[in-house]
Formats: structure tokens, C-alpha cells, sequence
């Protein structure tokens, strides 16, 4: 397992339980569940960036793929940097706003449009990442086991 992947299956739990703390919050104005929603936000998105640099650390070990694969890369990466975006506006929007004791119903409402946004974001770059897992085991992994030309590995008596 790398550290991407690692970082990665935190990030989600981080994400997806914060959101949904805001979320039942925001429904029931209820001030302490936004706290730690707040927090597990704050926490998601430190991995998150962990996560975005380690996941192009992985990447470089890619070596010569098909275009195919690369593209779903390609895709990954940005599925992953979109997400990670739209979850720092969402965390931004609510921390500037966090301060009222009860948010307007605009606000609610726009806070619970784009966690449902950010939630689908979530899903579409963790679909993208098991294939990108798939290829890291099919393209790095792979090449590590190849025993290197020359040298017998094994002595026969």
C-alpha cells in the first residue's frame, strides 16, 4: 500500500463524515454537530494535501504507459484536485459564515447544494482512483518483481 493510498481512505472519512455532520446541523441548527463538522473538515483537508502530494510522488513512478492509461491518470489527478478544491470553498464558505448562531436558509441551502456537490466529486475521484490503483499494481508493482537480466538468482547444486 503507498502513502497516497493510505492518505486517501482518511481523506474520505474525514470528508464524508464532516459533510454530513454540517449537513444534519444545518437541517436541526445544531451548533456543536457544525463544530466538529468543522473540525473533521479542517482535519480532511491537511490529509488531503498530503494526499495530493504523495499521489504525484506515486505518479512519477509510472513508468512509459499506454495512452489509455495515462489518460485515466490524467483524469484522476484532476477528479482529485477538483475535489480537493471544492471542498476548501465549502470549508471556507462555512468558516466565514460559521459565526452565526442560526445561518439563513439561503446559505443552508447553497451550504447543502455543494456538499452534495463535493460529495459526487468524492465519488467520481475514488472511482477513477480504484482503476489508478489497479494500474499502479499492474504497471509498478509488476516491474519491481522482474528479477533483473544477468545473474542467476538461484544456485543449482
Amino acid at each position: 500500500m503507498t502513502l497516497h493510498a493510505l492518505l486517501v481512505n482518511l481523506v474520505i472519512m474525514a470528508f464524508v463524515a464532516g459533510i454530513l455532520l454540517d449537513m444534519i446541523g444545518l437541517l436541526a441548527l445544531n451548533r456543536p454537530l457544525r463544530q466538529w463538522a468543522g473540525r473533521l473538515l479542517s482535519v480532511g483537508l491537511f490529509l488531503a494535501a498530503g494526499a495530493v502530494w504523495a499521489g504525484l510522488r506515486t505518479a512519477q513512478q509510472f513508468p512509459d504507459i499506454p495512452v489509455g492509461d495515462a489518460a485515466l491518470l490524467s483524469q484522476h489527478r484532476l477528479w482529485g484536485l477538483l475535489t480537493a478544491a471544492v471542498f476548501a470553498v465549502y470549508w471556507l464558505l462555512r468558516t466565514l459564515t460559521g459565526r452565526r448562531n442560526r445561518p439563513g436558509r439561503y446559505l443552508r441551502l447553497i451550504l447543502i447544494v455543494l456538499g452534495v456537490l463535493a460529495g459526487s466529486f468524492l465519488f467520481q475521484t475514488a472511482n477513477r482512483g480504484f482503476e489508478a490503483g489497479r494500474l499502479y499494481r499492474k504497471y509498478v508493482q509488476k516491474a519491481d518483481r522482474i528479477p533483473p537480466q544477468g545473474k542467476a538468482q538461484f544456485r543449482v547444486r
